[in-house]
């Protein structure tokens, strides 16, 4: 993010907001404005400001939602990269473990690395991470001979 990156640019609160709600148009634009104040935007936190975005433009059941999407969401002829970039976006919504997490990856995989990964065998201390690395690593060999 920008503020963060930039403290010296955003010495207080004030600053923050001001400059977030610099970007705001339309809906959202009238959403914070009875905020407004004379000397700034009445929220003692960014995290104020966002929170009145969220509760008039964000989903009310955020993980039901992308416990949804990560039940339909397939490879399909993408690249892993990004159908893994995809997957990331919903997993760090839902409270998966890793086995939970591995299931999903695997079931959205497309039919040659799913033929692929039955061909090897998983190491016994394999993490999800190193999971993600080897399915990587199939589908750009996988790739490179077609």
């Amino acid at each position: 993010m920008k503020i963060p990156g930039n403290a010296t640019w955003f010495p207080n609160v004030q600053h923050q907001l001001r400059y977030a709600f610099g970007f705001l148009k339309g809906d959202a634009y009238a959403a914070i404005e009875p905020h407004l104040a004379n000397d700034g935007l009445n929220f003692a936190t960014l995290d104020k400001f966002t929170e009145v975005l969220k509760m008039a433009f964000g989903d009310p059941d955020e993980t039901r939602t992308a416990t949804l999407e990560l039940e339909s969401l397939r490879q399909t002829n993408k690249e892993f990269s990004r159908y893994y970039a995809d997957f990331q976006r919903l997993i760090a919504i839902v409270n998966y473990d890793e086995r939970a997490k591995r299931a999903a990856l695997e079931r959205g995989l497309n039919k040659e690395l799913k033929s692929a990964l039955t061909l090897q065998d998983a190491p016994n201390d394999e993490t999800f991470l190193k999971f993600v690395a080897r399915i990587n690593r199939l589908d750009n060999r996988i790739r490179a001979h077609l």
